[in-house]
């Protein structure tokens, strides 16, 4: 009897269970339905062409001059008379110090000296060359005697010109102790000072044109696609950076320095397809604020907007700015992979994958999967 009892309990106790299952399971499936029936609440946007000034973040940019050259001694001697600083402008021709060759003065005096005998030498042999001459037509003397005082003619002749050419050469060594600059530019630094022994070619300042630098970087081809010969880029450098802003009074410390570079040059051309190529670029530096050396964390913007079909930065789920979402006709979202180009920090151009006129949801995006019911409110 006992045994009937226990079994009966137990039976019973089965039932309650099986019961308060089913009834979990039926709230289950209708909490489902109530969230496929209800649609998520989120903001959306058209995708439409716009202008839009792109905007590319630099680590770093290494600007370098082509236009740099030692101003050397011609001459050997003393460095005097040193009238220029460092940092300095100057301008082509303009002197910059003298190499003072003692012996010069002595050598010209000696050059001028057999200049005098060679002439007196030349004026004698001229004489006697002319009157063989004459007595050679009368036959009044040998034709050898004739031949010897010719030679003696071209011989001085030739010692004349020598004493000449070498007076000549003393006179612009002594013109070369003039240090002049080869090129307008700046003098970037000088190694000798006044006193100092120098030999013809040795360097004594080194002298820089930086009224133009120059510059390249390597790019992704979905920033280059949008780039092209001669387009002009701004320039824009970080609060804090070492400018010497003693050359142009019109520029405020602390502020963004902005300056223009165009583009000169692709390798490889953009005629061909390659996944990252070299851009290379020409700055204008009239105030020689820019100096050759590393700049870091550097902005540049396009100066000319891209007209170009964009959507907002937010409508992407990471920062590889691949994939976003998509409103169907059915009210649900599609995933959609798209390829992207430059930003302006707000929007992006869309390369491929999407279509003017197309709604993207801009908001939420980081919560939705492919297929989920929305409710969008489209910004106009």
């Amino acid at each position: 009897m006992r045994k009937y009892v226990i079994a009966s309990v137990a039976f019973v106790m089965l039932i309650i269970f099986a019961l308060i299952s089913y009834g979990v399971y039926l709230k289950q499936k209708e909490d489902a339905q109530i969230m496929t029936d209800r649609s998520l609440l989120l903001k959306g946007e058209k995708a439409r062409r716009r202008n839009i000034n792109p905007v590319i973040p630099i680590d770093a940019i290494s600007f370098y001059s082509n236009e740099t050259t030692d101003i050397v001694s011609l001459v050997d001697g003393k460095v005097e008379k040193i009238s220029v600083k460092e940092n300095e402008n100057v301008r082509q021709g303009q002197l910059l110090c003298t190499v003072t060759d003692e012996k010069l003065p002595l050598q010209l005096r000696e050059a001028e000296s057999n200049i005098f005998r060679a002439e007196a030498e030349f004026e004698h042999a001229k004489n006697s060359y002319e009157r063989y001459e004459k007595l050679m037509k009368l036959e009044a003397t040998s034709k050898n005697a004739y031949d010897e005082k010719f030679s003696a003619y071209r011989a001085a002749a030739a010692a004349l010109e020598s004493c000449r050419a070498r007076k000549a050469l003393i006179l612009k060594m002594q013109d070369n102790q003039n240090v002049c600059a080869t090129i307008d530019g700046t003098i970037l630094k000088i190694y000798k000072q006044n006193g100092a022994y120098v030999v013809s070619g040795t360097p004594i300042i080194l002298l820089g044109d930086y009224s133009k630098l120059y510059f390249n970087l390597t790019m992704d081809d979905k920033i280059t696609r949008f780039l092209k010969v001669d387009m002009e880029v701004s320039l824009s450098f970080r609060n804090g950076t070492d400018f010497d802003f003693s050359k142009i009074v019109t520029v405020k410390k602390n502020k963004h320095e902005k300056f223009i570079a165009v583009i000169k040059n692709f390798s490889p051309p953009l005629k061909d397809n390659p996944d990252r190529r070299q851009v290379f670029f020409e700055i204008k530096n009239q105030t020689g604020i820019l100096e050759p050396k590393i700049y870091r964390d550097v902005t540049m913007k396009l100066v000319h907007p891209l007209n170009s079909l964009t959507v907002p930065l937010k409508a992407f789920t990471d920062d590889n700015h691949d994939t976003l979402f998509v409103l169907r006709n059915d009210g649900t979202v599609e995933r959609r992979a798209v390829k992207c180009g430059l930003d302006d920090g707000n929007n992006i151009v869309v390369r491929e994958g999407l279509k003017e006129g197309e709604v993207i949801i801009t908001s939420g995006v980081n919560d939705l999967e492919d297929g989920t019911k929305v409710s969008v409110n489209v910004k106009k």
